[in-house]
């Protein structure tokens, strides 16, 4: 048997659930001073990277687009700044919308207001003037925004907000958009309303929104049965083994077609986890599945699926203060290859890197993840390549190398 040693601390650390590790990290670039606050990567029309991000102009929060020039963001690129008021764009999400073109969503702490910014070019140097959605009718409006285009080509936009009375006791909302760059829309539907944080939101097969989320105890699961979420089905609780399982969740559509889930479990074990939905409202699912238990890792989980259908994610190690990506090597996650560290932190020095992570596949099969480094203030890009089969490589199951 080869590499005896080096088998016995893989299957240690690993459990059996081993494949070759394929992932390769390339160049890793720093963009541009950031406040700490949320970044969405995306492949724009041309090809080429873009990001939102929390940005830094008149020295305060502002949301800011960086547009790469080329793929690995090493030679530079265009900033704009779409808006520069006062505290501005710490929380956004960004998506394309049909015409390929990015829109926007993002909070304005001062006004307690939710905003809207639709790119009228491909880099965001042009765009319409920002639309405010929703303001201060709530005590506490907006956190955990998501945005993503309806079949209808018309945005959906998730977040929670307070109803008014009791800051504390959040409300999952989600309101949809009757035209295209927003300027036109319906009033938020209030889809739970008991204590919830932190929702993903994706639009499922049948073109009706699904959303994971956290009650504050358990990882729950929503299946809206409208094109706006007029309609909705009863939450479920997809994990409620221990506490705070869920707190920070990543939902996507498989292979299959179903929702799949990729979250944090914030328990005593503090793991990386992941559920596969067995149907379109995930009333029947697989059990979870422990993909990273290696110290205090899971968090600001972010998810893509490859082309032939298997989950990648980038995720913080808070451990090791570090940038993680995992890649799965079947559509529902029964196998996976090892962790990779992708951007090392450094816990002396307090050197923070990985948080608030998007993760992005690229037309050529590429990965590019966006996050913030916390000691340096700098938003940042990583590169990477992932291949489907690696002969190279040895493949392990049940602890012994396959031939």
């Amino acid at each position: 048997m080869k590499n005896l040693y080096l088998l016995t601390a893989l299957i240690l650390s690993y459990g059996t659930n081993l494949t070759a590790q394929n992932i390769t990290v390339g160049t890793i670039t720093t963009i541009e001073d950031a406040f700490d606050g949320d970044t969405t990567i995306l492949i724009a029309t041309d090809g080429m990277p873009i990001i939102s991000y929390n940005g830094t102009s008149n020295a305060s929060q502002s949301l800011n687009i960086y547009k790469c020039n080329n793929l690995q963001c090493t030679n530079g690129g265009v900033v704009t700044v779409l808006d520069s008021n006062p505290s501005v764009g710490s929380l956004n999400s960004m998506t394309l919308g049909m015409d390929g073109l990015p829109i926007i969503v993002y909070n304005d702490a001062i006004n307690h207001s939710i905003k809207v910014v639709k790119c009228t070019s491909v880099d965001c140097s042009s765009f319409i003037t920002p639309i405010t959605l929703q303001d201060n009718t709530d005590e506490f409006v907006g956190d955990s925004f998501n945005i993503v285009i309806g079949h209808d080509g018309n945005p959906v936009i998730s977040y929670f907000s307070s109803g008014g009375v009791d800051i504390l006791a959040l409300e999952l909302k989600v309101l949809s958009c009757t035209t295209p760059n927003c300027s036109a829309f319906n009033q938020p539907i209030t889809v739970y309303d008991q204590n919830t944080s932190n929702n993903s939101l994706a639009i499922g097969a049948d073109g009706n929104p699904v959303l994971s989320f956290f009650d504050g105890v358990d990882l729950r699961f929503i299946k809206c049965t409208s094109s706006t979420c007029s309609t909705f089905q009863d939450s479920i609780v997809l994990d409620n083994t221990g506490f705070f399982a869920g707190e920070n969740s990543s939902i996507a559509i498989g292979a299959s077609g179903n929702p799949i889930i990729s979250y944090y479990h914030n328990d005593s074990n503090d793991t990386l986890k992941f559920i596969n939905c067995l149907n379109t409202d995930c009333s029947q699912s697989s059990s979870s599945i422990v993909l990273d238990d290696i110290g205090d890792v899971g968090l600001f989980p972010s998810m893509v699926v490859d082309i032939n259908g298997n989950p990648i994610i980038s995720y913080f190690d808070f451990t090791s203060l570090s940038l993680k990506l995992i890649k799965c090597t079947s559509i529902d996650c029964s196998t996976f290859s090892p962790a990779i560290v992708a951007d090392q932190g450094d816990i002396a020095m307090l050197k923070w890197v990985g948080e608030n992570n998007s993760l992005v596949l690229g037309s050529n099969g590429n990965l590019f993840v966006s996050y913030f480094d916390k000691f340096n203030q700098k938003l940042k890009i990583l590169t990477a390549t992932h291949a489907s089969v690696d002969s190279e490589i040895p493949v392990f199951k049940n602890g012994f190398e396959q031939e």
